[in-house]
């Protein structure tokens, strides 16, 4: 049996709590998603997901976390939601954090 290395919450916390007040400035509403995977990779965002306009056009707005870059960032885009095609996306660093994996 191999031991996993699923990145401890603990490690994560305080990351999760910045962009959760990043998210309170930024968003209405919004949900939290964290993935963390047995090889040590994690994904972290929090979004809101805008009223579907026409039954078709679906919109969002989240804050990420872009591990490579470490920094997290505000991510709008518009997409077609049956076609999947981007209609629109804006993405703006909002502040610098360290990974606290590495």
């Amino acid at each position: 049996m191999t031991r996993s290395t699923v990145p401890p919450m603990s490690v994560l916390g305080e990351l999760v709590d910045r962009m959760r007040e990043l998210a309170a400035e930024e968003l209405d509403t919004h949900t939290l998603e964290l993935r963390a995977f047995d090889d040590g990779d994690y994904h972290l965002r929090i979004f809101h997901t805008h009223p579907i306009i026409n039954g078709n056009i679906e919109e969002r707005t989240e804050i990420r976390y872009d591990r490579e870059d470490e920094v997290i960032i505000r991510r709008y885009y518009r997409r077609h939601k049956l076609e999947q095609d981007l209609l629109e996306e804006e993405t703006d660093v909002l502040e610098s954090y360290s990974d606290p994996i590495k």
